[in-house]
């Protein structure tokens, strides 16, 4: 079976403790899955997680509610 592909949508303080929580699963050998993109309201936040993670960062813009 192919490994589920999985998003990170944010890549903040809770995103990496989901990231460091998956990546525990999967060397465990507990789920057979890897990153597939990134992406983050911060560029830079998520230019960096893709680079360490060696992912593709999803660049797309979402207005953001209730910013000017």
């Amino acid at each position: 079976m192919a490994p589920l592909r999985i998003g990170l949508i944010g890549c903040g303080f809770i995103g990496r403790f989901h990231s460091r929580a998956l990546i525990g699963l999967i060397r465990g050998g507990l789920v057979e899955a890897e990153y597939a993109a990134v992406c983050d309201s911060v560029e830079a936040r998520a230019r960096s997680f893709a680079e360490i993670a060696d992912v593709d960062l999803l660049e797309h813009r979402i207005p953001v509610m209730g910013a000017a």
